[in-house]
C-alpha cells in the first residue's frame, strides 16, 4: 500500500483543480513526484489528456502547414487541389494524434511490465497514472508549440517535437525509477529493458494506423 500523506497544495478536493499546481507541473515535470498516489489522480489524467490535445493541435498546424504546401504545388497542375489537400491533411492530424496515444500507452505498459520484474516495490496503476501521468503536462505544451512553429518551418518544428519527446522520456524513467524504488544495480537494466519494451509496443501499435 502506498501510505503517503497529500501534499500541501491548499485545497484539493476530489472534483477541484489547482491551477497553480497545474503550472507548477507544467514547469517542473518532476514536482509530480510530490503527489498523493490517491488523491491527485486526476492531475495524472489531466496530464496525459493535456499530452493528447497537443498532439490533436500540432498535428492540425502541421496538417494545415503541409496542406499549404501540397496545394501550391497542385495548384500548377489541376483544379482539385484543395480537395487532395483537405484530404491529406487530414490523415496527417489523425495519425499524429493517434501517434500520442499510442506513445503514452506504449510508455506506460513497459513501465509497468518492467516494473514488476526490476522494480523494488509493487504499486498500483492508480498510483502509475498519478506520479507518471502528471508529468507528460510539458509534452502538450511542447507538441502545441512545434505545431505553431510549423507554420513557419516543419523541420524547427520536428526538432521541437524530438527534444521535448527526449525530454519527457528521461523525466518520465526518472519519476518511474524513483515510484518503483528499482534498486541502483538494476537501474541500466531497468532503463534498457523499458526503452526495448516501448519501441517494440510502439511499432507494433504504429503498424495498426500507419
Amino acid at each position: 500500500m502506498d501510505n503517503q500523506q497529500p501534499p500541501p497544495f491548499g485545497k484539493n478536493t476530489k472534483y477541484s483543480v489547482d491551477m497553480q499546481l497545474l503550472l507548477k507541473l507544467l514547469k517542473d515535470p518532476l514536482y509530480a513526484r510530490q503527489l498523493d498516489n490517491y488523491k491527485d489522480t486526476k492531475y495524472g489524467w489531466i496530464g496525459l489528456a493535456v499530452s493528447i490535445v497537443g498532439f490533436f493541435i500540432s498535428g492540425l498546424l502541421m496538417s494545415w502547414q503541409f496542406g499549404k504546401n501540397v496545394n501550391i504545388i497542385l495548384s500548377f497542375m489541376m483544379n482539385s487541389g484543395s480537395i487532395l489537400n483537405g484530404y491529406s491533411g487530414g490523415i496527417m492530424a489523425a495519425r499524429i494524434l493517434l501517434l500520442g496515444v499510442m506513445s503514452n500507452l506504449s510508455l506506460f505498459i513497459s513501465i509497468w511490465l518492467i516494473s514488476l520484474w526490476k522494480g523494488g516495490r509493487r504499486r498500483t496503476m492508480k498510483a502509475l497514472i498519478t506520479r507518471l501521468g502528471a508529468m507528460q503536462y510539458i509534452t502538450g505544451a511542447g507538441m502545441i508549440v512545434a505545431g505553431i512553429f510549423a507554420i513557419i518551418s516543419m523541420k524547427f518544428a520536428l526538432a521541437i517535437i524530438i527534444i521535448i519527446l527526449l525530454y519527457t522520456l528521461i523525466v518520465t524513467m526518472i519519476g518511474a525509477m524513483e515510484l518503483y524504488e528499482v534498486a541502483e544495480e538494476n537501474k541500466s537494466v531497468f532503463l534498457i529493458s523499458v526503452f526495448a519494451a516501448y519501441g517494440i509496443l510502439l511499432a507494433t501499435f504504429m503498424q495498426f494506423i500507419m
